[in-house]
């Protein structure tokens, strides 16, 4: 997930001035800010751009449900909003004949998740509706979801009590956007499946829906940034994920994997010393398939390479590393039907905000280094050179992200300590040469990484 903070914050209200003095108080706690159906039949669109222009990304909640066409054509009309919301939704119950017409309206300009089961209902609620009561409510949400990534969607609308059934059929970048949280001693309201802000983040939410507790507190700000704080407490962290990049031995693709390696890299760009052929990228990919999410690494790649990698290869994600713009991103996600990972580079704090521009585009931002102009030979990735992760302080820093440049066994517990990363990325710091990978070396990477807190 690219968002720099997963509290997305919702408004629930009719009132412009109000939401809009909310959206620019809580600006530096928040990750997103969530405009439902309430304020948007009563403002339109105008009224979605005095908040939108406030510089935060948006995510529009109006949950659609309707025929295919209807709601392709809804869709290609909200996609003109300026500037396009960060995140949209609809019902999955309408099907995935409509999920897969919803996605293609929306031409890669946003991200499109489906609402499974609301939070306000309960398995009596179900059965009433006509849901078979044979089965629990999470086996409802786990089916809608399934049918929402078959049909190509970035996510699902669920509960934190239907996490563990969802993410065993949808794993990252797939998002979870979970609402009915409450931190402790909150009213639930009409919210029926609730869960507190850190329970909800380690049972493997990605984007935290918060209204009231936030809005109507006599500090919002304050409430907000508490939120936020306790977030990076460890009980409230899921286990770390690791990615080794540049893989180009079988033997050093198992030893991966049986490590337990989150994602594996395969390279694409000649220079690098980790480059592979797509033919032997085929056979490396034939071995992870199932045990791992494939990751093709290219750097400011032309269409052309991207189709042939998709068609010898196909990938889970696309990485791309070079100086591509969110519209190229966008394009690539578009082209492939995958998610993108697009690495920054980092020397100061603008770099890591800069990562916003990215945020409804790239399911993944990766922070590295960015290279000092005095280093010869230097390539887009892979030179072992670490940034200042105080930029990344677990208290104030992003969530959400994957932390790159200058890792190694030696260093990376106390990467994850001090940045909060749940997501970490390894090349040069496993080899005991540019582009030889060293087994040992990869284990107690895995080991270390997965045993930090």
């Amino acid at each position: 997930m690219s968002w720099l903070n997963p509290i997305c914050v919702a408004l629930d209200t009719s009132d412009l001035a109000r939401a809009a003095a909310l959206t620019a108080e809580l600006r530096p706690h928040a990750g997103l800010i969530k405009i439902g159906m309430e304020f948007f039949y009563a403002h339109g669109p105008a009224g979605y751009e005095r908040i939108a222009d406030l510089g935060i990304p948006v995510f529009l909640d109006l949950k659609l449900h309707d025929i295919p066409n209807t709601v392709a054509a809804a869709l290609r009309a909200l996609m003109r909003l300026s500037p396009a919301p960060a995140i949209v939704n609809l019902h999955a119950a309408g099907g995935g004949a409509m999920m897969a017409a919803a996605r293609d309206a929306i031409e890669g300009k946003t991200k499109l998740i489906a609402v499974t089961i609301l939070t306000s209902l309960s398995g009596d609620d179900l059965e009433a509706i006509g849901f078979d009561p044979t089965h629990g409510t999470a086996e409802h949400a786990q089916a809608l979801a399934r049918l929402a990534k078959m049909a190509g969607l970035d996510g699902v609308v669920c509960s934190a009590d239907d996490l563990a059934a969802i993410r065993s059929v949808a794993a990252p970048p797939f998002l979870t956007v979970v609402p009915g949280i409450r931190p402790h001693g909150a009213a639930s309201a009409d919210q029926k499946r609730i869960s507190s802000p850190a329970a909800a983040l380690a049972a493997g939410a990605d984007i935290l829906v918060i209204g009231r507790p936030i809005t109507e507190a006599g500090d919002p700000a304050a409430a907000a940034a508490e939120i936020l704080q306790s977030l990076h407490r460890p009980e409230a962290r899921p286990a770390v994920q690791v990615k080794i990049c540049g893989l180009s031995t079988s033997a050093t693709l198992t030893a991966a994997l049986d490590a337990g390696a989150d994602y594996v890299g395969l390279v694409f760009y000649g220079p690098s010393p980790r480059n592979v052929s797509l033919e032997r990228a085929s056979a490396l990919a034939g071995i992870a398939r199932g045990r791992a999410r494939i990751v093709a690494l290219t750097v400011d790649a032309a269409d052309e390479q991207i189709l042939a990698i998709r068609e010898s290869v196909a990938p889970d994600l696309y990485q791309l590393h070079g100086a591509e713009t969110p519209e190229h991103v966008a394009r690539v996600a578009a082209l492939t039907g995958k998610p993108v990972i697009k690495a920054l580079k980092v020397k100061d704090k603008t770099d890591i905000t800069a990562a916003r521009a990215y945020a409804a585009h790239a399911a993944i931002v990766l922070f590295d280094a960015k290279v000092p102009e005095t280093l010869a030979g230097a390539l887009p990735g892979g030179n072992g050179v670490a940034f200042d992760w105080a930029l990344l302080d677990r208290r104030n820093g992003p969530a959400g992200y994957m932390l790159s440049g200058g890792l190694h066994p030696g260093n990376v517990a106390a990467a994850i300590r001090q940045t909060g990363a749940r997501l970490v990325d390894v090349s040069s710091g496993v080899e005991s040469a540019p582009g030889i990978k060293d087994v040992t070396l990869i284990r107690n990477f895995i080991e270390t990484a997965k045993a930090a807190r």
